[in-house]
C-alpha cells in the first residue's frame, strides 16, 4: 500500500489503531496511530474466490456456478426461487447463520412492476467484488465502464446509483412482535496484538451465497462491514413503503426496554446489494461503539434481509432484458 490516502478515510478507529479497509472490502489493515506503522491485518475471501482461478471454465465449475441455459417460457425469469445461506462473523466465531430458501422478488405475484425500481447506496456501504468472468462468460460490465460514485449534499456525501429488483429475504417484523433470527454471540471484531487487544463492537464480516434455482452460485460476498446507527443506507421506494407499512404503529411495551437499530450494508457495485437490519432489544449500559463495552449490550436479532441485484446483472446471467 503506496498510499494510504487511496483506500479512502478511516474505515474504524480506537485509542491505539486506525483501520483502513480496501476497496474489494476484503481486506482490513490497522495501523499504529502513534507512528503509522502497520500493526496487523484482516482478509476475508468467499470459497468461490479461492475455486474460481483454477476451475473456471472447467465441467466442475460449470456445474457449481454455470450460467442455466435459456428460458423462453419463464415470464419471471430470474425473479423467484432463490436460496441464499448468510452468515455474521468474527474472525474466527460465527455470530448468526441461516439459509433461507424460496427468495422472490418483492410481490412477484400481484404487481411485478414492484419487483424493479431504482435504488441509491452511500459510497460507504460500496465495495467491488465481482469478477468480469462468470460461468465461463464475460459480463457486459467491466469494472472500467462501472460509473463512478456520485457526489450529493451540502457534505459532499458519496454514493452509488442503480436499477436494481427487489427481493425480501427476511420481511420485517409486524409490529411489537420479536423476529425471530437472534445472533448467538456479539457481531465484532478482536484485534489483538502482543501489547493491545482493541474490540471493534461496531464491524464484523459478513459472508453471503446466493443460489439460483438450479442451485448455481448466482452471487457471493465476503466482505468486512459496518453497522451504521441512523436511517437506512439503501434508499429505494420498496424499502422505505416496508418500513413504513410495518413500523408506523410500533409502540413501546412500557417494560423500560430500549430499541437500538443498526443497519448492514454491502453493495457490490455492477453486481448486488445486500441489507440487514439488526435490533438490539434491552437496555444498553453505555454509549454504542466503545471498544470497552462490547458486553454491556444486549444480543442482537435480524428483523430484515433485502437483496437487491442491479438488472444489469441480474440480464447478464440469466440473458433476460429487464434493463432500461
Amino acid at each position: 500500500l503506496d498510499r494510504k490516502e487511496s483506500w479512502g478515510d478511516a474505515f474504524a478507529e480506537d485509542e491505539h489503531f486506525i483501520f483502513l479497509r480496501s476497496p474489494c472490502g476484503r481486506v482490513l489493515l490497522g495501523f499504529w496511530k502513534s507512528d503509522g506503522a502497520l500493526a496487523g491485518l484482516f482478509t476475508t475471501l468467499h470459497h468461490s474466490d479461492v475455486f474460481r482461478p483454477h476451475l473456471a471454465g472447467s465441467e466442475a465449475w460449470e456445474l457449481l456456478a454455470g450460467r442455466p441455459a435459456p428460458d423462453d417460457l419463464d415470464s419471471c425469469l430470474g425473479l423467484h426461487d432463490y436460496s441464499m445461506l448468510l452468515t455474521l462473523r468474527s474472525a474466527r466465531i460465527e455470530s448468526f447463520s441461516n439459509c433461507f430458501y424460496k427468495v422472490n422478488a418483492f410481490k412477484l405475484g400481484t404487481d411485478r412492476s414492484a419487483a424493479v425500481g431504482p435504488a441509491r447506496v452511500q459510497g460507504c456501504c460500496c465495495v467491488e467484488q465481482s469478477p468480469k468472468e462468470s460461468g465461463g462468460s464475460s459480463s457486459a460490465l467491466s469494472s472500467q465502464e462501472r460509473q463512478p460514485l456520485r457526489t450529493v449534499g451540502g457534505a459532499g456525501k458519496q454514493h452509488h446509483s442503480a436499477e436494481v429488483s427487489h427481493f425480501e429475504v427476511l420481511s420485517p417484523h409486524e409490529s411489537g412482535s420479536q423476529p425471530p433470527f437472534p445472533c448467538i454471540r456479539q457481531p465484532q471484531l478482536a484485534f489483538q496484538t502482543p501489547a493491545f487487544k482493541s474490540i471493534l463492537p461496531d464491524h464484523l464480516i459478513l459472508d453471503a451465497s446466493v443460489y439460483d434455482e438450479h442451485g448455481h452460485l448466482f452471487w457471493t460476498t465476503s466482505a468486512v462491514v459496518a453497522q451504521l446507527a441512523g436511517s437506512c443506507p439503501h434508499e429505494s421506494a420498496v424499502l422505505q413503503q416496508r418500513f413504513v407499512e410495518v413500523d408506523f404503529d410500533r409502540v413501546d411495551t412500557g417494560t423500560g426496554k430500549e430499541k437500538q437499530v443498526r443497519w448492514i450494508c454491502v453493495a457490490d457495485r455492477g453486481a448486488a446489494h445486500l441489507v440487514v437490519q439488526l435490533e438490539y432489544g434491552g437496555h444498553w449500559t453505555g454509549s454504542a461503539g466503545c471498544a470497552g463495552e462490547e458486553g454491556q449490550r444486549p444480543l442482537p436479532r435480524l428483523n430484515s434481509i433485502n437483496w437487491h441485484p442491479e438488472l444489469q446483472f441480474l440480464d447478464d446471467w440469466w440473458g433476460s432484458r429487464y434493463a432500461r
